[in-house]
């Protein structure tokens, strides 16, 4: 052969190898799409359907870019390759829509692409009885501007890798789960919502299940990703699931019904520089692990509760803002109608130390804290209930007040428990709604003297026909404290996805002075558990012990009402308001008088106000195991003393109760056990009973 000879077919050559697709792939062309279904011009197992005349063999890709829609009919016979549903792969960008139907069924040996390349729309709907299977990664959403859609109205979709709603940089990847299951469930199968820099993750899910309890669940996996999940009704279950992962990520879950049930932890807000929202108006919650909003360094966070949420491991905790170099800024609000159990609620900010700017806030706000374990050492406060630090953030009581239920655990809380002072925020304006969100933008609040204000955005079709949203209002979910009412704040709108250049242009912020703090209601649920509050606690509302028992080691601003069953206990502690022993009818509550006899000592209760004692029941009890030594024992004190109790128990034989005993020198405002010497006869029977008992030994 001459040299020019093997030069020439040498260019053929290499023009034939560079117009061959990568990695080997052998495309097979959708070209059918006449709307015939599965009688006619639609099914994905018809040769003719097909470029080459030959519906897809276990060698080939199935690329469907014309606009058409293929249809599983039946069981195929093969796996296929890679599978493409919208795709620039031809050179030539495309959309395409397959539809997997009652009785069909689809299994690929590698990836699957909806919206693949630069933009294209791809659409998969997988329908009551069908089903589809993916061996490798599934990407939804896979190129630049590209949009990939999972609809699965009843049918099953099974992955056994990656599953990628918004895979590539720049891309939108939607998933609507109504009925039939989704299931991500090998060990390496992560659910990354986000997965591409800049890219959009959702999943809509109003029923079926979905189940990823091998793996984790990110909600906005990459720098500048945003991802929301809809969880109106259904099962969610998962391994673990983090609301933000990394750099300027942002992530939104929002649970109006169905159940949420999770094996391992969960963060809302994870690592530096991002921010997550979970908001729980509905359904059912459960994480058996640690559950920590505002988790790392830098890292924001906001939960709030309006429904049923459980921590389950009662060796876990609720972490209301952690630690860090950059610190971590958290918000857990408690709303009417929320049930949040745990075994602990702390915060890890350390802003005192200089690690942050903000802490960790827990505010009640007409919901129920339980408790689902004992306090470990009720003499060390790094083992009790509730841990926020004031200097940090803290635990404040709003206006509709909150409940503690101690669910017959024996609890302690030594941080105060606060009123919100000053002014706080009433509401933002909206000028514009604008358009092509994807989901909520986180809201944050900055500026001001004060701290802790918090809101949300609700959003509304935004009548482009895409799908899309736009800003319909605002909620505040807290309206923080120590503002000034003519303090101006500024309100930051992040992520949200939207793919158009209208955000929503936003009003003034309003604020109001803070109203009067609702209180605070003791709950015990099951019988036996005991409250101990030992801060100094500013909150001036009612302190309403319902069932269960207070303890007082520390202040209280307010009244406090005792039920019946309900019991009031002292120790050190005093009442800055009024005590009531009979708020309702006869019989009334019950004053725990504890002494002990190992050491002589009687618990002390210092009410400033009135103490009503109507109906009520004087209970003491020994914390020892001992006499009492003869004596005068204050455990109560007050400013004007009214009625007399129905009983007294615990009371020794010779022993009595004076209520008008001289305290402070000169004031009979105190109530005290009296313990006297025995009395000669007294002294006599237990000489006769010691001679008896002697005789009869002999």
């Amino acid at each position: 052969m001459s040299q020019l000879l093997k030069i020439l077919c040498f260019l053929v050559l290499a023009g034939l190898v560079s117009a061959t697709p990568v990695q080997g792939v052998v495309y097979d062309y959708w070209q059918g799409g006449s709307g015939g279904g599965c009688l006619a011009g639609d099914d994905f197992a018809l040769n003719a359907n097909w470029v080459d005349n030959t519906a897809p063999t276990a060698a080939d890709s199935p690329v469907i870019d014309n606009g058409g829609t293929a249809v599983v009919c039946a069981a195929y016979p093969t796996n296929v390759d890679k599978l493409y549903v919208g795709t620039d792969v031809s050179g030539t960008a495309g959309n395409g829509t397959l539809n997997v139907v009652s009785g069909g069924s689809l299994a690929t040996s590698s990836a699957s692409y909806l919206g693949h390349g630069v933009g294209t729309e791809g659409t998969i709907n997988i329908q009551a009885g069908g089903s589809l299977t993916s061996t490798s990664s599934f990407c939804i959403g896979s190129g630049s501007t590209s949009k990939g859609t999972l609809n699965v109205t009843g049918g099953t979709y099974t992955g056994n890798s990656y599953f990628y709603p918004g895979q590539a940089t720049g891309s939108v990847g939607i998933v609507n789960l109504s009925a039939g299951l989704i299931s991500v469930d090998t060990s390496s199968d992560e659910i990354r919502m986000g997965n591409g820099s800049n890219s959009v993750g959702v999943i809509n899910q109003t029923g079926g299940t979905l189940n990823n309890t091998q793996d984790y669940t990110y909600l906005g996996y990459s720098s500048g990703s945003y991802a929301y999940y809809r969880l109106g009704g259904g099962n969610a279950n998962l391994k673990s699931l983090r609301i933000g992962n990394t750099g300027s990520a942002g992530g939104v879950f929002e649970q109006s019904g169905g159940t949420l049930d999770i094996a391992s932890s969960t963060y809302v807000g994870f690592r530096a520089g991002i921010s997550g929202v979970y908001n729980l108006t509905g359904g059912t919650a459960s994480v058996n692990s640690a559950l920590v909003c505002g988790g790392y360094d830098g890292s924001w966070g906001q939960l709030n509760v309006g429904s049923s949420l459980s921590i389950t491991a009662t060796d876990k905790y609720l972490v209301v803002g952690s630690s860090g170099t950059g610190g971590a800024t958290a918000y857990c609000n408690l709303n009417t109608g929320g049930t949040l159990t745990a075994p602990t609620v702390l915060s890890r900010a350390d802003i005192s130390a200089g690690t942050g700017s903000l802490g960790g806030f827990f505010n009640f706000h007409g919901g129920t804290l339980k408790a689902n374990a004992s306090t470990a050492d009720p003499g060390d406060s790094e083992t009790h209930f509730m841990r926020l630090r004031a200097e940090d953030g803290g635990i404040f009581v709003g206006t509709e007040g909150g409940t503690i239920d101690t669910n017959g655990y024996d609890i302690v809380i030594s941080e105060p428990l606060q009123c919100m002072t000053g002014c706080g925020v009433t509401g933002i304006g909206l000028t514009d709604g604008g358009s092509g969100y994807y989901g909520p933008p986180i809201v944050q609040l900055s500026g001001g003297g004060g701290w802790g204000a918090t809101a949300i955005a609700n959003m509304v079709d935004d009548g482009t026909g895409q799908g899309t949203l736009e800003i319909g209002s605002f909620t505040v979910t807290n309206p923080g404290a120590g503002y000034d009412c003519g303090d101006t704040l500024a309100v930051a709108l992040l992520d949200g996805g939207y793919d158009t250049n209208t955000p929503a242009t936003l009003g003034a912020v309003t604020l109001a002075a803070n109203g009067q703090d609702g209180g605070l209601t003791v709950l015990d649920g099951v019988g036996g558990g005991k409250l101990t509050v030992a801060g100094t606690n500013t909150y001036t509302g009612l302190t309403d012990v319902q069932a269960g028992t207070l303890a007082i080691t520390g202040t209280v601003a307010g009244d406090v009402d005792v039920h019946t069953g309900a019991t009031l206990m002292g120790g050190s502690g005093q009442v800055a308001g009024d005590v009531d022993l009979n708020p309702d009818v006869n019989p009334g509550g019950t004053l725990g008088v504890e002494y002990n006899s190992d050491d002589d000592t009687i618990r002390l209760l210092e009410v400033a106000g009135d103490l009503d004692v109507t109906g009520g029941t004087f209970n003491f009890t020994d914390a020892g195991t001992g006499e009492l030594a003869v004596g005068d024992y204050v455990f109560a004190t007050y400013g004007d003393l009214f009625g007399n109790p129905a009983s007294h128990m615990g009371l020794q034989p010779g022993w009595s109760v004076d209520y008008l005993y001289d305290y402070d020198g000169g004031t009979d405002n105190a109530i005290a056990l009296i313990v006297p010497e025995p009395s000669m006869l007294v002294l006599l029977v237990g000489f006769l009973m010691g001679v008896l008992l002697v005789r009869r030994r002999s």
